[in-house]
């Protein structure tokens, strides 16, 4: 069987980052969120996103995340 793989880039890498620092770091990410970068690392809506990227993680057999910072438009 293919293996699958997704890349997730921002703001869904964004949304990841912010997750596991919240569950996994346990630090408060809205407190964070007065430094600029990561304010544009998490984006704007990361908590609106933690479903559908959480969601996308475990439906491929690989993830692939871009780099922080890098974005491409």
């Amino acid at each position: 069987m293919k293996k699958s793989k997704i890349v997730l880039s921002y703001p869904f890498s964004g949304s990841l980052y912010a997750f596991f620092t919240k569950e996994v770091g346990k630090q408060n990410v809205s407190g964070m969120l007065s430094h600029p970068y990561y304010k544009n690392l998490f984006g704007r809506n990361y908590e609106k996103l933690y479903e559908l990227t959480l969601t996308l993680s475990v439906l491929y057999d690989e993830i692939i995340i871009l780099p922080a910072g890098c974005t491409y438009t």
